[in-house]
């Protein structure tokens, strides 16, 4: 099966991201979109992929110059193994996996996590200090994370909503469209970021997509798919 694209971009000064072009009405990409935040001294990496775009990631910080941090945490949303399937590369550079309680016992790689929450709340890692909140729906265990990226209020919700406010694949077990919809209101009403970084695309209107997203669970638009990935209306 043939895949599109690895890309890196420039977001800001301090953000960066590595991802795969999304299939759009086929299988979902492989690859979820990793994050790189860099800090003074370490590297803040939001997921870790599936192993694959790990040279990606690397080239990525060669390119921007910042090649010569290391990067000290990987902020899991899920257990999923485009999302977590990499960690054995991340941690193998030093880094330590940080994730709920529910991923930690879920998560698609040999690797244990390393610095594990089971509420909402700031966390403290490395020179970071990303705020959790958990966000079930797409797994029970999904978090979501917000913090502060040269100036700009970025949130981080994996695979939570999609960039047109659907839902990604719905077939884990402990998938539930209730919760999804429970979460995305709850984001909804903290004040709103400036960017969305979802785990296969990003949008700056954020508040715009929560409500779309919204919108869509509260008039039952949602399509619940494990195979072809629909485009929403």
């Amino acid at each position: 099966m043939a895949y599109l694209r690895y890309y890196s971009e420039q977001l800001s000064k301090h953000l960066f991201v590595v991802g795969q072009d999304p299939p759009l009405g086929k299988a979902p990409s492989v690859d979820c979109h990793i994050y790189l935040i860099v800090g003074a001294r370490s590297v803040l990496a939001v997921d870790a992929g599936s192993g694959k775009s790990w040279p990606f990631v690397k080239a990525t910080a060669e390119r921007y110059g910042f090649g010569g941090k290391p990067i000290s945490h990987v902020l899991v949303t899920h257990g999923h193994g485009d999302h977590a399937g990499g960690l054995t590369q991340f941690e193998n550079q030093g880094a330590l996996t940080t994730c709920s309680a529910y991923a930690a016992e879920h998560l698609a790689s040999p690797e244990d996590a390393d610095v594990i929450f089971d509420a909402d709340g700031p966390l403290w890692v490395g020179e970071f200090r990303p705020v959790v909140i958990l966000t079930p729906g797409h797994t029970p265990g999904s978090a979501s994370y917000r913090l502060e990226v040269d100036g700009k209020l970025c949130l981080c919700t994996g695979d939570l909503v999609q960039t047109d406010g659907g839902l990604a694949w719905c077939g884990d077990e402990g998938f539930s469209q209730e919760q999804a919809l429970h979460s995305l209101r709850k984001l909804a009403a903290m004040p709103p970021p400036d960017m969305l970084l979802t785990g296969h695309g990003y949008v700056a209107d954020a508040l715009a997509l929560l409500k779309r997203a919204i919108a869509y669970g509260e008039s039952g638009q949602w399509v619940i798919w494990t195979k072809e990935r629909p485009k929403m209306p």
